[in-house]
This record gives C-alpha cells, sequence and structure tokens, in this order.
C-alpha cells in the first residue's frame, strides 16, 4: 500500500469513528427524550382525570346554586334547627 492509500484509510477510519460517536449521542438523547415523553404522559393522564373530577364539581355546585340549596351539605341547617 502507496502511503497516500493509508492516509485515505486512516481518514476513513476517523470519519467513522466520529459518525458512530455521533450515532451513540443521538441514540442516547432519543431514550432520555422518550422517558420524559413517556412521564409526561402519564402526568397529562393524571391531570385530565383531575379536570374531570373538578368539571363535575363545578357543575354540581352550579346546579345547587341554581336550584337554591346550598352549594356543600356541611352548610345546610339540620332540620330540626
Amino acid at each position: 500500500m502507496t502511503s497516500e492509500n493509508t492516509l485515505l484509510m486512516e481518514a476513513q477510519a476517523e470519519r467513522l469513528a466520529e459518525l458512530e460517536s455521533r450515532q451513540a449521542y443521538a441514540e442516547d438523547t432519543i431514550n432520555q427524550l422518550n422517558d420524559v415523553i413517556a412521564q409526561q404522559d402519564k402526568e397529562i393522564a393524571a391531570l385530565q382525570i383531575q379536570l374531570t373530577h373538578l368539571a363535575k364539581k363545578l357543575d354540581d355546585m352550579q346546579y345547587a346554586v341554581e336550584q337554591g340549596s346550598p352549594a356543600n351539605v356541611a352548610q345546610e341547617r339540620p332540620p330540626h334547627y
């Protein structure tokens, strides 16, 4: 082999090593982002459940106000009062 071929092969080996390093870094970044997305998905699901409960509670309170009854049963006077 000539020295020119040797230099070319060394340059290609360096380039390949750099590309492999970048690819490994990209894979790691993708895995980290996937973990973040999975956690956010769980948080969003929990928040959606909480929002549904709060919306129902608000609807119940609005209905109670429209009917002229206290919004909270604890605010009602006992029947013997």
